[in-house]
């Protein structure tokens, strides 16, 4: 039996120990180029019960990230879209989302939807996209009523 380091050579087949199999994997990965993940992103947003017709809506987009690193998410999410359009309508319109409060590993985007009436229609449609780290995410759609609460006392 020929011994090797870290290895044990029985015949035709080769037996790595763990500690040689994991010295093996540790120097791969750094001496390979690779770079360790660095985290997902998560998102939160709470739709409001209804617009109101005739004033500007304001939206807001909680972003947050785990295994930041040195980076804070502001640097890590680009491009923070929201797309709306009037429900019935084909064309969406996009609004650039701002960042309004950042902190290491989120932040609070917003928008502020112009006044919508309800003689423009009875409801909104939009959703928020965005990237993180390069990768393209979107957010579920979310459809809004358009109330006329100066007329109607039950809000």
């Amino acid at each position: 039996m020929q011994r090797i380091v870290g290895a044990v050579n029985n015949g035709s087949r080769l037996h790595l120990s763990n500690a040689s199999v994991f010295s093996l994997l540790i120097f791969l990965f750094l001496f390979s180029g690779c770079k360790p993940p660095v985290g997902g992103g998560g998102s939160v947003h709470i739709p409001p019960k209804y617009i109101e017709s005739g004033k500007p809506t304001k939206l807001e987009l909680e972003l947050s990230v785990r295994g930041a690193g040195s980076q804070d998410v502001t640097r890590r999410y680009e491009k923070v879209t929201c797309h709306f359009r009037i429900t019935g309508q084909s064309k969406l319109t996009d609004l650039p989302m701002n960042v309004s409060q950042a902190m290491k590993s989120k932040a609070i985007y917003e928008c502020l939807l112009p006044a919508l009436s309800e003689k423009d229609g009875n409801s909104v449609e939009y959703y928020f996209d965005m990237y993180l780290d390069g990768h393209y995410n979107k957010r579920p759609e979310e459809v809004v009523p358009i109330k006329d609460t100066a007329h109607d006392p039950n809000y």
